[in-house]
This record gives C-alpha cells, sequence and structure tokens, in this order.
C-alpha cells in the first residue's frame, strides 16, 4: 500500500465538498492493474457522492460514480467501500479528478482526512463481493499474529429476538432489515447475523481458517490485521454440505478450547468448500464486551502457516527470553532463601515484575500469544508486573546503596511513589480487566497518566543511586555500567522510531529492521541482568569481607579490651599495695615518732610521715577511679588539706579551708610531686601562720589562662613569713619538686602568706557542678 498524501489535512472539514486531483504515472515497461480505494482514512466509508473522472491528455478515460449512497453491486467495483480499478499502460501518465461529496451527520465512520490508497489487484479480492480466493494473502510482514486477507462485502442482521434458528434466518434473509459492515453499530447487548459469499477455487479447497475481529490495523506503508485481542462469548457458523446440511462449528470465548474448531484462539473458524462451489456463510455472534472499542466486526480469511509456524518461532524466541528471565528469578529467589539477605528477594521482584510485563504487555494479543486461555487476567497481570517491578527495583536500589531507613528518600519518597503506583496499577486493573487497551480512546487519558508514572518510577531509582552517599564495597559506576546495554539498545530502538518523524528523516525502514531492534532491546535486558548478577555478587563478596574484617577487627578489640581490663585490674591492684606499703611506712613511722624523745625528731618523723601519707593519697585516688592515669587534683587537695588540717590543729583552734577551683585532672607525674608540694606548703602554714589565730583560713584556688597555662595560688590569712625566716629541709624540697614538674614558684606576704605556683600544660578542666 502507498499511500498518497493530501494537502489539505490542515484546513479539512467534514462539511464541505472536495475535488481532488491526483497523477498517476506508470514507469514500468508493463501494464499495472490497480485498484484506488477512494475512502478516507482507510477505512471510513463516509462519502455519499463520488464522480471519478479519468484522463489521457485530453481524453476521458473513464467517468464513474460510486460512494455511501450506492448498493455494493452498482459501483463500477462491486464492495462496500469505494474503490476504482485502472489500467496504467506502460510508461503512461494518467490525471484522476475526483469529486467528493456529502457526508451525513448519522454516519458512523467520519472521515477526518483525504487519503487516497493504491492497491494491487491481485491483493483487493477481499474487498470485492463474492470472495473468490485465488491464493494471495496481503503480503505484508508486520507484528500481528497472522496474515489474512479481510472480508467486508457481508451483510449484518440484528436479530433482536435473540433466538432465531439458522433455517429461520436463512428462509427469511431477502426480507430482512440488513446493514452492511460500515453502517453497522456496535452493541454488546446485540446478536449479530453475518453473511457473506464464499466460492471454491483451486486455491480455496480443503481446509480454511476464518477469524473474526476488528478492523484492521493501517499503518503508513504496512498492513497489521487485528489479532486475538477480543472475542465474542459465543460463536457459531453454518454453511452447507454437499448433501444440503449445515455443518455447524462453535467456538468463543465460553467455549472451552477442546471443543473449538482450533483448540487455539477463540475467534477460529474452519471452512472446507468443494472446487467450483458457492456457498452462503453465516455466523452468528453473542456476548460482545461492553467496553470493546470495535469501528466495524471483520471477518479475516487467516492463513494458516503464517500461525503456527510464526506462533512456533516466536514460542522458540520469547521462550528463550523468559527463560533467562527465570533462571535469575529462580536463582535469586534461591539465593534469598538460603542467604536471606533482602537485596535478593528485592532483585527477585524486580525480575518477577519484568517477566509478567513481557508476558503480558497491553499488546501482546496482536503479535504473539503465550497462554490464550488467559487473555482474561493479561491486563491485570500487566498492571501487577508493573508495580511489582517498579516496587522490586526501588526496594532494591535502596537496599543496594544502603540507604539510611530514617532518611526522607526512605520514609517518604519511596513509599509514597510506591502507593501512588499501586493504587492506579489496582484501578487500572481493575477497571479495564477484560478489555484490550490498544487503540481504544476511553482507555488513553489512562495509559498515558500511568505511563508517566512508569517513566517517574524508572527514573526514581536512578535519582536514588546519584545522590546516594558512597560507602564501602558499594560501587555506583557498576550499577550504572550494569544499565548500559539495556539503555543503548533502547535509545537505538526509540531514536529510530521516534526521533525520524520528529526531524523527518529515514528511520526504520522495514518490520524486520523492528523486529530486530527490538531483539536488540531483549538481549540489552538479558545483558542487563547478567552485569546486575555479577554485580550483585562482587558487591556481596565485598561487603562479605568487610564484614569479616570488622568481625576480626571486633574479635581483637575484645581481646584487647580483655587485656585491658586485665592490665587495669593488675594497675589497681599494684597502686592498692603500693598505698598499702605506704600506709605501713607511715605506720611504722607514727610508731617511731611515739617513742622519740626527742622532739625535734619527733616532729621530723612526723613531717615526713605526712609526706608518706600525702603520696598513699594519690594511690588511693588512683585504684578507686576509672581512669589509672590521671588523678582529680580537687577531691585529692580537699582531702589533703583537711588532714593536715587535723593533724596540726591545736585545741581551741579552727582552721578552714577554702577550694576555688573547677575540677581538673593531672597525671600521676605531674600529681605526686604536686601532692608533695601542697604538703610542705599546707604544713608549713599550720605550724606557723597561726600561734595565735583562733579562726583561720586556707584558701587553695585554680586559675586559667588562655587554653593551657595555670596558676595554684595557696594563701592564708595568718601572720605571714618572716623575713629572715632560714631555709629548710621542706624549702628545698619544695624548690626541687617545683622544677621536676617545669613550674615557676612565688611567694610573699598580704594579710597572710601566699604561694604562687604557675605552670603549663594541657589538662581536661570540668566546670565545678
Amino acid at each position: 500500500y502507498n499511500y498518497i498524501k493530501n494537502q489539505s489535512k490542515d484546513e479539512f472539514n467534514p462539511k464541505n465538498d472536495f475535488i481532488v486531483s491526483l497523477e498517476l504515472e506508470n514507469t514500468s515497461p508493463d501494464t499495472s492493474s490497480v485498484i484506488i480505494n477512494l475512502s478516507p482514512n482507510d477505512w471510513d466509508q463516509s462519502w455519499n457522492h463520488i464522480t471519478a473522472k479519468a484522463y489521457r491528455g485530453q481524453y476521458v478515460i473513464f467517468d464513474v460514480v460510486t460512494g455511501y449512497n450506492f448498493n455494493p453491486i452498482d459501483k463500477p467495483v462491486h464492495s462496500s467501500m469505494n474503490l476504482l480499478s485502472i489500467e496504467i499502460l506502460p510508461k503512461d501518465h494518467i490525471t484522476l479528478l475526483v469529486h467528493l461529496e456529502g457526508i451525513p451527520d448519522s454516519v458512523i465512520n467520519r472521515p477526518e482526512s483525504i487519503d487516497f490508497t493504491l492497491i494491487k489487484k491481485d491483493q483487493a479480492v477481499g474487498l470485492i463481493k463474492d470472495y473468490k480466493f485465488n491464493g494471495e494473502y496481503i503480503n505484508r510482514k508486520s507484528h500481528s499474529a497472522f496474515i489474512a486477507n479481510h472480508l467486508i462485502n457481508h451483510e449484518y442482521y440484528i436479530d433482536k429476538s435473540q433466538n432465531a434458528s439458522i433455517h429461520e434466518i436463512e428462509k427469511a434473509w431477502e426480507s430482512l432489515q440488513t446493514t452492511g459492515i460500515f453502517n453497522t453499530p456496535y452493541d454488546a447487548e446485540a446478536v449479530y447475523w453475518l453473511k457473506t459469499q464464499l466460492i471454491g477455487t483451486p486455491e480455496f479447497n480443503g481446509r480454511h481458517i476464518f477469524h473474526i475481529s476488528n478492523s484492521p490495523n493501517w499503518g503508513s506503508g504496512t498492513y497489521s490485521p487485528v489479532a486475538d485481542n477480543f472475542s465474542f462469548d459465543n460463536i457459531d457458523s453454518y454453511y452447507k454440505s454437499s448433501d444440503n446440511t449445515y455443518i455447524h462449528q462453535s467456538t468463543g470465548y465460553k467455549i472451552p478450547p477442546s471443543d473449538r474448531p482450533l483448540n487455539f484462539w477463540a475467534n477460529f473458524l474452519t471452512v472446507d468448500i468443494p472446487i467450483g462451489d458457492t456457498t452462503d456463510y453465516f455466523i452468528r455472534l453473542e456476548g460482545g464486551h461492553s467496553r470493546q472499542y470495535m469501528n466495524s466486526i471483520v471477518l479475516y480469511h487467516v492463513d494458516l502457516w503464517s500461525i503456527f509456524p510464526k506462533q512456533i518461532n516466536e514460542g522458540w524466541h520469547h521462550g528463550l527470553y523468559y527463560g533467562a528471565l527465570g533462571i535469575y528469578l529462580f536463582f535469586f529467589s534461591l539465593l534469598f532463601i538460603v542467604e536471606r539477605e533482602r537485596l535478593y528477594l528485592y532483585f527477585s521482584l524486580s525480575i518477577l515484575g519484568l517477566l509478567m510485563i513481557n508476558i503480558f504487555p497491553e499488546d501482546i494479543f496482536t503479535r504473539y500469544v503465550v497462554f490464550p486461555t488467559w487473555r482474561a487476567c493479561h491486563i491485570p497481570f500487566y498492571f501487577f508486573g508493573t508495580f511489582v517491578q517498579f516496587f522490586g527495583f526501588s526496594k532494591f536500589t535502596e537496599q543496594y546503596f544502603l540507604i539510611d531507613k530514617t532518611s526522607f528518600i526512605s520514609k517518604w519518597i519511596i513509599p509514597g511513589q510506591i502507593i501512588i503506583l499501586g493504587i492506579a496499577a489496582l484501578y487500572c486493573a481493575i477497571e479495564f480487566e477484560y478489555l484490550p487497551i490498544i487503540g481504544n480512546p476511553a482507555f488513553q487519558p489512562y495509559l498515558l497518566a500511568f505511563l508517566f508514572l512508569q517513566l517517574i518510577s524508572i527514573v526514581l531509582p536512578f535519582i536514588i543511586a546519584i545522590i546516594a552517599k558512597k560507602k564501602p564495597g558499594v560501587s555506583k559506576a557498576s550499577y550504572f555500567i550494569s544499565f548500559a546495554p539495556v539503555l543503548i539498545a533502547g535509545l537505538y530502538h526509540f531514536g529510530n522510531l521516534f526521533l525520524p518523524n520528529f526531524f523527518q528523516i529515514d528511520g526504520f525502514q522495514s518490520i524486520e529492521e523492528v523486529d530486530q531492534s527490538f531483539n536488540y532491546i531483549q538481549l540489552g535486558v538479558a545483558a542487563m541482568l547478567t552485569l546486575f548478577a555479577m554485580n550483585v555478587g562482587f558487591r556481596a563478596n565485598r561487603l562479605k569481607a568487610e564484614k569479616d574484617r570488622a568481625i576480626l577487627l571486633e574479635e581483637k578489640n575484645i581481646v584487647i579490651k580483655a587485656k585491658s581490663k586485665q592490665n587495669e585490674t593488675l594497675l589497681k591492684e599494684i597502686h592498692h599495695r603500693v598505698k598499702n606499703n605506704l600506709q605501713t611506712i607511715s605506720s611504722l613511722l607514727y610508731l617511731q615518732s611515739y617513742g622519740e624523745k626527742n622532739e625535734k625528731s619527733k616532729e621530723n618523723i612526723v613531717i615526713t610521715q605526712q609526706r608518706v601519707e600525702s603520696m598513699a593519697l594519690i594511690h588511693k585516688n588512683l585504684y578507686q577511679r576509672d581512669n589509672l592515669a590521671a588523678i582529680e587534683m580537687k577531691e585529692y587537695i580537699k582531702n589533703l588539706c583537711e588532714s593536715l588540717i587535723r593533724a596540726y590543729q591545736t585545741t581551741g583552734q579552727q582552721v578552714k579551708v577554702k577550694l576555688d577551683m573547677p575540677n581538673f585532672e593531672l597525671d600521676i607525674d605531674r600529681a605526686i610531686p604536686m601532692g608533695l608540694i601542697l604538703n610542705e606548703i599546707v604544713t608549713n602554714a599550720m605550724k606557723y601562720a597561726f600561734p595565735d589565730i583562733k579562726e583561720g583560713l586556707l584558701v587553695v584556688s585554680l586559675k586559667t589562662y588562655g587554653k593551657n597555662e595555670f596558676e595554684l595560688l595557696i594563701s592564708d590569712n595568718g601572720i605571714g613569713k618572716a623575713e629572715n625566716a632560714h631555709s629548710s629541709f621542706g624549702s628545698e624540697l619544695i624548690n626541687l619538686l617545683t622544677k621536676q614538674i617545669d613550674a615557676k614558684l612565688s611567694s610573699g606576704n598580704n594579710n597572710g602568706h601566699w604561694v604562687k605556683l604557675v605552670w603549663t600544660e594541657k589538662v581536661e578542666v570540668e566546670e565545678d557542678g
């Protein structure tokens, strides 16, 4: 079929009359016999009156009339369609003028443009009254499941009683009010009787197959019979045998496959007419679908060899593809059962959804039928598969990149999209349960909305992958590389399919190229799943290695913690024993001082005992604390001062200690010298600062300067230190210890005596609370 485009499409108004000029030229050396279809949109038959004149130069070759108002037998070509038969001589040029007029508002099939079609004469046999098959089918390769001639000259009678028999119908047919194919309205509640005439020829001999379906799908240069996407509940056919009895066959959706003439699709009938015989073929149709979009009920004569070899070949082809998806589904489902890893579950769900989308697409019954008996539920399966595929792939992506469950994506984006798509899929599955949706204008808004949701569902996992934080063992590059095969195949297919129309360039030139492109997409999907399987495996190995390392590290940490705890216990025990030993020494010194007669010696022994006590107090604080490396000094200074006050405070005298400092810690190497220095300073204060003072005050304060400079000030409100006081062992010990801790010591009198110790060190200071 070669479309001859008109230039009035943008200005078309069906209320106008049109005069169309068409130039026909035969460049071949042979005579060309062609039929011109004058009907608009290839199928619609809406012109009431058509006048056609053909000129060869100045000479009129023919002047004929046809149109919707004419009976097929009165038209130049006996057909319900508006056809012209033209013989074009070799190297001939013909000008055809066509006057189109009259489109009543009551007609069913209204034109939307002016399109004429050239048809090879040997392929127009089904378009002409009285079907006389010559062995030629409309030899157009397409995505359709079979090759067929469509018969359009049958008459219809709507049986309002719905129970008339074949004998009653045959006897009364000439008196019945019948309609043609283009003015018979479709009504799901009606019972139709269809009658056509078949002529037995050498080519039309033996068993032949007929099929009931919608009008054919005409595309640019292609012809596709509409396949088995719809069936009446009950179809009965009748034609007479040689003994003048009726041969009856029953098929239809409600007829079991085993009782059909062909236990395959529901709309197939078989006819066997002897050579030279002419027979009337009656078909009764009952139980259509109320939402089925059928602009015409067409009878197809099907090429048997275009069905079963093609179905077998398609079965092998699709079977291999479905088998590959099934193997992946089984493998990852088994991995989930064994490993209990949700990543495998989500990947399995994604493959399951992809498998259902490919087995039950909305147009599956126009090209290949996997499970004919599942026709009533393939639409729900398709939408369910779409939802499952998105759910599985979104959750797979979330799990693959270890998205935090508390993140906005996991809490809102993915659940929200799943809910929206789930509701849309459920609605479409219920609303269009048995409805073939391709070509149905009632479904188009829903289909477009659902396709938009599908597009978002495809894009969303990619967005998640892009914004996901990088984590050890998870490769974004591997994730995106896995999509490369199907992305390349998809760009090739849709680029060649849609871009040529947009930019008006050449795209696919043949159905074979389109089919090959679909094959590339299937190979791309298989390659994608293979790469994803490898990627998931590598990811699992990497994460397992990371997990093993983490477990090993945790085991080492446990061992280290156990050893650390053991060492801590030992260190506490050491400090405890050192403290006990120092207290033993202190007790021995005390016993020695108790028996000493010389007061000076006795005093020296007591001072030494106090020094030992100050060191013992540090070790006591150490083994009582969790931190064995540092001393909390504020509590230590308080206990030390109170201990010395109790030791030197006389009867009737009351000396108080005031601490003005935060909690702070010193390591043991600095704490012990600091404790001895404090011991000497406080001891001197208790011995010499309050000889006649009943209420004394001892103030110990700590100030910080900057980040790590500290000042410890010990002052009293006593009589102060005499300028000529001689140096003692205590003073020398203080100077020696001050140098040991790298500090600066200063002292003076100001309403008492004060000693200042300044040093620099990083210490942890905690506010006093």
